[in-house]
Parts: C-alpha cells; structure tokens; sequence
C-alpha cells in the first residue's frame, strides 16, 4: 500500500480537521503528497552493480520509493575482483 499524507486544504490550511458552515454550493479540496523515501544500495567489500525493481544502481547510489513499495534487489551470486 503505497502512503500519501495529507498537505492542506484549498484556503491552504494546515490542519486535516476543520469545520464548515455551508451556506451555498462548495468544493472542498484536500491535497496530498506523496511519502517518498531514500534507499541506498551499499555492497561490502567489493563494490558491484545490483538492480532494484529491474533498474541497475551502483554501490553508493539511492533511488526514491514511494512509502508501502515491495521492491525486488538483485545482486550477483558471485564477484570476481
């Protein structure tokens, strides 16, 4: 399940509960982002190319992934240096 997290409402409030007095036709809009995080391949003690999610990355690189991804890292079995 990938996670977003609420930003602001359309008036560009903050907070994700309000009250509201309807007195005509309105549009309420709530924005989300979304929740990224930073994952970093390391390989120790030799460095060597892996994929994640099918995309190679190099040792010391990261990639962004959404909060709630699986992802699949392939390294290989054997190095020789």
């Amino acid at each position: 399940m990938v996670k977003y997290s609420f930003v602001k409402w359309e008036d560009n409030s903050t907070n994700p509960s309000r009250s509201i007095t309807v007195v005509a036709d309105m549009t309420i809009i709530a924005s989300y982002s979304l929740v990224i995080h930073k994952v970093m391949f390391q390989s120790q003690p030799v460095s060597v190319q892996a994929t994640i999610n099918g995309q190679p990355i190099s040792a010391g690189q990261s990639v962004d992934i959404p909060e709630g991804t699986t992802i699949t890292v392939v390294v290989p079995g054997e190095v020789s240096v």
